[in-house]
């Protein structure tokens, strides 16, 4: 086996080398996190058709397809051996994942996102041309390096969970044996977590829906022990109340990246429409977290925001009872989400004032499409 520098000093060139071919493609790979939007308004392309009858449009009477909205697909000029030389750079990176390094790790996981967010920008903007025969789909290179990667992915996700996770028991079991070496253990566990998180959301953005079979079986149930094992923690210090710090916990960082993917996925509409029917389940596991304050309350209002983009029925009546409004007497009439609930100042009050937001922007939604096929 070579020594960690050789290792680090190969992948360092693979890192340079796609940076040029990132920026030479206009690929933003800076900073690049899974989607973390605060708010998703699904299509409504009905709403298109109606266009040419708007009594205010200078086109009124042109029966001509708006294309404005489109986004414009550009020329990519690339050849075939920058192709197979990013596909041979995820290949080598796929191995050192199992590497007991954590800085080789992590550096391959960085990679990685890098590589395959240079294969979606191709696939967005890759328009065939008669002279390419020889240039395979970037779409299927991006399908079949998943398959490819995706063993050594899940199995380290899998393995390095429940390590942190009995670490974290542990820990607590046996605090005053050796906690300094159990919490570095946990540091650990936490990096290498956050960025394999981040490496499967970048594959769910550039696949879509492809990555759901894969993510409902080999991820949702570590994910879903996660933040069971979180909610756990939390529940412990319900009493108290937990003070605002700029500097967040390592703990508080991989629920951070928990929700960053949680909320990439239900952004995603191909996606996030398979996953419907485990939003009951998992958003009621996180709308206790809508309490924490700066990032983790946030970031949990935008998994929630998200979800009910989905499906807004999912989670209306555990917002309602958190709301502290309750079901209505009378169904038919609307609810008064504008009352706010104090609650005498208590620690819940943040928890009942951001449960009422939800179900404002819940109404606030337009009305959503039945009979979607899960």
């Amino acid at each position: 086996s070579q020594p960690v520098p050789a290792i680090l000093d190969i992948i360092e060139f693979y890192n340079v080398t796609l940076r040029y071919i990132s920026r030479s493609f206009g690929v933003e790979c800076e900073g690049i996190k899974f989607n973390l939007a605060t708010s998703r308004v699904p299509d409504e392309p009905w709403l298109d058709l109606i266009k040419p009858f708007k009594k205010d449009s200078f086109n009124y009477g042109d029966q001509t397809p708006d294309t404005s909205r489109e986004e414009a697909k550009l020329s990519i000029d690339i050849s075939k051996a920058e192709l197979d030389y990013v596909t041979l750079v995820l290949s080598r990176c796929s191995f050192f994942i199992s590497h007991p390094s954590l800085l080789v790790q992590v550096s391959s996981c960085q990679v990685q996102k890098m590589a395959f967010l240079i294969l979606g920008h191709i696939s967005k903007n890759f328009t065939p041309n008669d002279d390419d025969d020889m240039l395979e789909n970037p779409s299927n290179v991006i399908f079949r390096q998943i398959s490819e990667s995706w063993p050594a992915v899940s199995s380290r996700f899998k393995a390095l969970s429940n390590q942190f996770v009995a670490a974290q028991k542990s820990q607590t079991l046996k605090s005053c044996v050796a906690p300094k070496l159990s919490q570095s253990d946990g540091s650990s566990d936490i990096i290498f977590l956050s960025r394999l998180l981040e490496l499967i959301g970048v594959m769910s953005l550039v696949s879509g829906s492809f990555m759901w079979s894969r993510i409902q079986g080999d991820v949702w149930s570590t994910c879903s022990s996660l933040l069971g094992f979180f909610l756990t923690e939390k529940s412990k210090t319900v009493d108290a109340v937990k003070s605002y710090s700029p500097i967040m916990s390592q703990k508080d960082v991989l629920l951070s990246s928990l929700f960053t993917f949680f909320n990439g996925v239900f952004n995603l509409q191909e996606l996030g429409q398979k996953a419907a029917p485990l939003i009951s389940s998992i958003g009621s596991m996180i709308i206790p977290f809508i309490a924490d304050k700066a990032p983790i309350g946030e970031h949990a209002m935008a998994v929630l925001e998200s979800m009910i983009s989905i499906d807004n029925d999912a989670l209306f009546r555990p917002l309602l009872a958190t709301s502290g409004q309750g079901p209505p007497s009378y169904p038919f009439i609307q609810i008064d989400n504008s009352r706010k609930i104090t609650n005498g100042g208590q620690p819940f009050c943040l928890l009942q004032l951001r449960a009422q937001e939800l179900l404002l922007f819940s109404d606030s939604l337009p009305e959503q499409i039945a009979g979607i096929d899960y």
